[in-house]
């Protein structure tokens, strides 16, 4: 995953830095480093944001406000199963 594709998924989801950072567990700075290709991404969160976003675009209906409490709902499921799997 590149940061362009971090910075694509954020626009679908209509997330800012902050909002990915919260949904994923993660600090704000980890998320700028990854749009910004500076960092590698870990492949747990290339899934988690691969998964909620196929996810998301599956519900085009859901748009603005409605839209992002989706997102960050389906993220939120996501970032207990990336702390679990952090700790192995």
């Amino acid at each position: 995953m590149t940061g362009r594709e971090v910075k694509q998924i954020m626009h679908s989801l209509g997330f800012t830095q902050q909002q990915l950072a919260d949904a994923l567990g993660v600090a704000r700075n980890t998320i700028n480093r990854w749009a910004n290709d500076l960092e590698p991404i870990p492949k747990i969160a290339e899934l988690a944001m691969g998964t909620v976003t196929a996810q998301n675009l599956g519900r085009r209906h859901a748009t603005g406000e409605e839209g992002r409490k989706a997102g960050a709902r389906m993220f939120s499921k996501h970032r207990e199963l990336m702390k679990k799997l952090a700790k192995r």
